[in-house]
């Protein structure tokens, strides 16, 4: 009876699994912008198929350069400009830490455009939390309505 539950469960799992989801923090770090970026592992793996990646390049690296190009931050219209600074797995999870080359005082309007995974899964879904100084939101942004503009 047991292995039948089991079985039934890893069926269910697999049909009502989500389409994939990221998790990306935005906020400040000493008049830096920070960007956290948060994938599971599993998911994520799966999309390496569809990156450009060479065997040669260390995965995260592929995936620290995916998301620089799919992820458009500015601040008071201007571009935040972005290095990579590490990664790591924790609890299943692919954790990618970015920060600005610039640093900001004062924010009076952010607007970050994320089209991270749409070209591989059109119903992929991006959640951004910003914590930018007064700025504390949290959106899911999907394929069409993938972009955020606080004033």
């Amino acid at each position: 009876m047991k292995p039948f539950v089991f079985i039934v469960s890893v069926l269910l799992s697999i049909l009502f699994h989500a389409d994939g989801i990221s998790e990306s923090y935005v906020y400040m770090d000493n008049n830096h912008v920070a960007l956290k970026f948060e994938m599971d592992q599993n998911v994520l793996q799966h999309y390496r198929i569809n990156m450009e990646c060479p065997n040669d390049k260390m995965f995260n690296l592929c995936v620290a350069d995916y998301i620089l190009s799919n992820i458009d931050l500015k601040i008071d219209e201007n571009k935040v400009v972005f290095e990579f600074e590490s990664s790591t797995i924790y609890n299943g999870h692919t954790i990618l830490n970015f920060t600005s080359k610039n640093k900001f005082h004062e924010v009076k309007m952010v607007q970050i455009k994320n089209n991270c995974f749409y070209d591989i899964n059109p119903k992929f879904k991006n959640r951004v939390r910003i914590y930018i100084m007064n700025f504390e939101k949290s959106f899911l942004l999907t394929k069409g309505k993938d972009s955020i503009y606080l004033k």
